[in-house]
């Protein structure tokens, strides 16, 4: 089995919990802010709304004063420990309780009403370990969320994939063994393995760490203010908006010129603009890729090899639609179905040209986004 695409599988120690950031970023990506430099926040207060309606608003992880905002992020001095008042969710239910969760940070365009509910227990990329560390240790937490999630979304059915010879349950799920291989991990094919069907109806996916966010909100009624992720061999439990330098700095690892830091995976992260960027809730993972360790990607024209084609779980065309990306063809990007692709980042690994195919598909895709909202 190639390493690249094995599994990790052992999660190792409890997560490291990392103290309160002396000054959190919080992370600002579709937000418009609603605060301005100087101003006192609480725990817990709006200080940016969405505003594409599936997208949660954004919240101050630590009460103190505003002193950056752009619209990249807002960050907080910490001072002092006032909090927002919680949001009694119990007491609602249907489109007042999915508003309330949005007004909570909560992204509730994935919470969408279904018959079954494929809850993906699986580590989503190889060398992150954060998702079955969070099913062994926060499992408290994660039925909570799951609990809520049902709530919202109506589940009558709910299917917990785990890798196989894992140990590992939550109330009113049943278990099921899949493979964990990627792209296996990611949540259309672990929908696939689960039913046998191809995006069936009436089934939807949630993360293990989609939970943990949920599960927090639940038990506090207040916005989820931490994640989990894997940076090398180790866990670590962060506030929301600690500076990625103080998660390296944690993990005793250097970002030195010309690296890159890549959040969440190695196939499917973004890098960090820098070290003074905040980590934002759900992401599951660090890396720092040394300078010269891979070939730069380039803006060189498709050769048309066809090697993204044949390796593209999808079974779509990434170098055409990466190439209708680049030059704005968005209905011909529609019409060769790039809604069906899952993001896996395959194709940018193959790619002998080193073409940025992944981020081309996710621009054109953000652009039909924004033009159906315009509409």
């Amino acid at each position: 089995m190639n390493r690249m695409f094995s599994p990790s599988t052992d999660p190792g120690p409890a997560a490291m919990a990392l103290p309160v950031p002396v000054r959190a970023c919080v992370p600002l990506a579709g937000h418009a802010p609603r605060v301005s430099c100087g101003q006192a926040v609480t725990k817990g207060q709006l200080v940016a709304e969405a505003l594409e309606p599936g997208l949660g608003d954004a919240h101050a992880p630590v009460a103190g004063k505003v002193d950056q905002v752009d619209k990249w992020s807002v960050c907080v001095v910490a001072q002092g420990e006032a909090r927002a008042e919680p949001v009694d969710l119990a007491a609602l239910e249907g489109g007042t309780l999915r508003a309330a969760l949005r007004s909570l940070g909560v992204d509730i365009a994935p919470l969408a009403i279904t018959n079954t509910l494929v809850i993906n227990g699986l580590n989503p990329e190889p060398g992150v370990t954060s998702t079955e560390l969070l099913l062994r240790d926060f499992a408290p937490t994660l039925q909570a969320g799951l609990d809520l999630a049902r709530r919202v979304m109506g589940a009558s059915v709910c299917v917990l994939a785990l890798r196989q010879g894992m140990a590992a349950s939550l109330a009113g799920c049943d278990t099921r063994s899949v493979p964990a291989v990627y792209p296996r991990t990611l949540d259309p094919l672990v929908i696939k393995a689960v039913t046998g069907k191809e995006n069936p109806e009436g089934v939807a996916a949630l993360s293990v760490h989609e939970l943990f966010c949920l599960g927090q909100v639940a038990e506090s009624g207040l916005p989820c203010d931490r994640t989990v992720l894997t940076v090398g061999e180790c866990n670590f439990l962060v506030v929301v908006g600690t500076p990625v330098s103080e998660v390296l700095a944690a993990a005793e690892l250097d970002a030195r010129d010309g690296d890159r830091v890549v959040l969440d995976g190695l196939f499917r992260g973004f890098t960090a603009r820098s070290l003074g960027q905040g980590v934002d809730k759900g992401v599951y993972g660090l890396s720092v890729v040394p300078a010269g360790a891979h070939a730069p990607v380039t803006d060189a024209p498709c050769m048309e090899c066809g090697r993204c084609v044949r390796i593209c779980p999808s079974r779509v065309d990434p170098g055409l639609l990466s190439g209708c990306a680049e030059f704005g063809l968005l209905k011909q990007a529609v019409d060769n179905y790039i809604d069906a692709c899952m993001e896996c980042g395959l194709c940018a690994y193959v790619c002998p040209t080193h073409r940025p195919v992944l981020q081309y598909i996710r621009l054109a895709k953000q652009q039909l986004r924004e033009v159906a909202e315009s509409v």
